[in-house]
């Protein structure tokens, strides 16, 4: 932008809010009106493909051209949050080795992660709430994850047949969240602590 005429945006509303460049005459031209500035963020630090509802940003994909294996979710995109992962947004991303999960990001949703054969490794950030059913379900190499204290629901069949589920369960105590989280386990070990808030007692849960 080289040049914004007098009164362009006379009658916009007062919570009107721009995306430009830290250093650009659109930038100066704004705040010199009292506008909003958004900080724009560069396209090729974005991998992912996302939509922005009511200043929160839910991504829901990779972008084509994202030929990595490390995935790193970024915190904020053109200075709004990103709190959502959508629902199957990255079923069956076998190029994904390790994803990285910002603190802003509440809620994973079902089968975000689902049948990433080759997902090794995701790190989880506190700030997260929910990790819906069947969020990593058939991440037949996923062996490291640690969830967050500030998790407070997890859904069904969540992890199940995940390495990592089946290593974290030897010698200690489970609690399961929900019904399902974790099916095809082995046999219920006899010092795990079940919550099954689904079904009869031990109804599938493990």
């Amino acid at each position: 932008v080289i040049f914004i005429d007098d009164y362009a945006f006379s009658e916009c509303h007062s919570s009107l809010a721009i995306g430009c460049a830290e250093t650009s005459y659109a930038r100066e031209w704004a705040e010199s009106w009292g506008i909003r500035v958004k900080e724009k963020t560069p396209p090729e630090m974005i991998d992912v493909m996302y939509t922005v509802a009511d200043g929160a940003v839910t991504v829901t994909g990779i972008k084509v051209s994202f030929q990595g294996e490390v995935l790193k979710i970024p915190e904020k995109i053109d200075g709004d949050p990103v709190t959502n992962i959508k629902s199957y947004a990255f079923e069956g991303c076998n190029q994904l080795k390790e994803v990285q999960i910002p603190s802003s990001v509440t809620s994973i949703g079902k089968s975000a992660f689902k049948n990433c054969d080759n997902l090794k490794e995701v790190k989880l950030s506190s700030g997260l709430l929910w990790i819906e059913g069947y969020a990593f379900l058939g991440c037949d190499s996923l062996e490291s994850i640690q969830i967050p204290s500030s998790v407070i629901e997890i859904g069904s069949y969540a992890f199940a047949g995940t390495p990592w589920l089946r290593e974290e369960r030897k010698g200690k105590d489970f609690v399961v969240i929900n019904k399902y989280a974790f099916a095809f386990g082995d046999n219920l070990l006899s010092n795990t602590a079940l919550l099954n808030l689904g079904g009869s007692e031990r109804d599938w849960a493990l």
